[in-house]
């Protein structure tokens, strides 16, 4: 009996077969896209879903700003500083969030994942409407983060997801971010307004409705990419070995070095592959702790050298908010298509830590709204590609769980902006102004020299 003749798998092949295999796989999958509505089934829909998710999350997260610390010192007696340990809270429950949104989205997928997300985040604002002790306020506060950190990582899992077949994963990153910062402009406005009108209650009521109201949402709207982790991405496995495949030669014709061969040399290689992954991390700790450090002591800067009343020092964060937010698909957009991830990110790096110490200057008012544009220009480009960046690494340290790489993203953006406004106090109350601006910034510079350095040489 003759042999059979066999044809080696080409790439387009394997795609093919890949495709018959999950539309063979997933009859589940088909019936609940086909309960969802044709309009919501378009990439650009379901982009603005996940926009509107982490938009919802920003709003929740800065509701309280306006009055949290007042109210609490007012009514409960509660110390300035014990006040400011609830908001704490809030980050330490979203680091905490990283060793469970994996499994939770292998449970019920990224879609289930952030319906999950914000109805806790819901939950956790009507605990406010019952909590009147320190500890029952840190731990809604808590609750919140956790929901955040669910939230945040299902979304730009969702977006990895998105991005696989186009490599446009900073576009849409970018896109996400803008909404984000709409949130935060938006949030501490409405929430000020909504308790001039009706105190403490009714900001948390009326956020905990919308959050309940936008799960829904998000529930009958928002079609299910597959489960995440174990086997692959319910359906993008072969489109992320042809993406990931591409980026790797890219990579190294274009001098990021950072991913290349990496996998194929095998357990070295992967130790690399590691410390590479920390280095992208410490860049983006670096980027939010330079650009959350100005939170704490800029307002009592501008009081005292330019006798800025409220208004005006909120004028200039709405400054730096907005062109943080335009400027970030742009931005997304620039590192996907030049495939200069790292180059971008640096330069925004070096951005923040030359205008840092300008806010110390005594310049006239044009000029320091001009210095808060370029700041917040600066920390979306620092940011945005950090995203690419993270990709381009991950992939040989956690494999097919992508939603691992993202919580772990998310845990170290909020970890930075935590500690920034920190820093730079406690540098102030030794030093200067001015004196602690440098050094924060000189610090960040270094340490993301030497993470980009490493990145680039492909050392261990």
């Amino acid at each position: 009996m003759p042999e059979e003749e066999t044809t080696p798998l080409t790439l387009d092949s394997r795609e093919e077969v890949g495709t018959l295999a999950r539309a063979a796989d997933a009859p589940t999958a088909s019936l609940l896209l086909d309960a969802v509505p044709p309009f919501a089934r378009s990439p650009s829909a379901k982009l603005a879903i996940l926009a509107c998710a982490c938009a919802m999350e920003a709003t929740c997260y800065t509701l309280c700003v306006p009055f949290m610390t007042t109210h609490l010192h007012d009514a409960y007696a509660i110390s300035i500083a014990d006040a400011g340990f609830v908001f704490v809270a809030y980050t330490i429950g979203s680091v905490c969030s990283t060793p469970l949104v994996e499994r939770v989205t292998e449970a019920v997928g990224c879609s289930g994942a952030i319906c999950a997300g914000v109805l806790v985040l819901g939950i956790s604002q009507c605990a406010f409407l019952l909590a009147s002790a320190l500890s029952a306020l840190f731990a809604a506060r808590f609750v919140s983060g956790l929901a955040a950190g669910l939230v945040w990582s299902a979304v730009l899992t969702s977006c990895h997801l998105m991005s696989l077949r186009e490599g446009n994963m900073g576009t849409l990153f970018g896109t996400v971010l803008s909404a984000v910062s709409i949130g935060t402009m938006v949030g501490p406005a409405l929430g000020g307004a909504m308790y001039r009108l009706g105190g403490w209650n009714l900001p948390f009521a009326t956020s905990a409705a919308a959050c309940v109201g936008f799960a829904a949402v998000v529930a009958l709207l928002l079609p299910e990419e597959g489960r995440v982790g174990g086997g692959g991405n319910g359906g993008d496995g072969s489109a992320r070995g042809a993406h990931t495949g591409t980026h790797k030669a890219t990579l190294s014709d274009d001098g990021d070095g950072v991913v290349t061969g990496a996998r194929a040399a095998g357990g070295g290689c992967r130790s690399i592959a590691s410390t590479r992954l920390l280095a992208v991390l410490a860049i983006v700790m670096c980027g939010a702790m330079t650009f959350s450090s100005i939170d704490s002591v800029l307002p009592i800067h501008l009081r005292r050298a330019y006798d800025h009343s409220t208004l005006q020092t909120a004028l200039l964060f709405f400054v730096i908010s907005i062109f943080y937010g335009l400027a970030a698909p742009s931005f997304g957009s620039l590192a996907d298509r030049t495939g200069k991830a790292l180059h971008v990110s640096m330069a925004g790096l070096c951005g923040l830590a030359v205008l840092l110490p300008l806010f110390a200057l005594p310049l006239p008012h044009w000029a320091l709204f001009v210095v808060a544009a370029l700041f917040g220009t600066s920390a979306t480009v620092q940011l945005t590609p950090a995203s690419t960046l993270l990709e381009q690494v991950a992939a040989d340290v956690v494999g097919d769980h992508p939603t691992l790489t993202y919580a772990v993203f998310n845990c170290a953006y909020v970890s930075g902006m935590a500690i920034g406004p920190g820093v730079l106090a406690m540098l102030t109350d030794a030093l200067t102004f001015q004196a602690a601006a440098l050094c924060v910034s000189a610090g960040a510079l270094a340490v993301s020299t030497v993470a980009a350095c490493h990145l680039r040489a492909g050392v261990s």
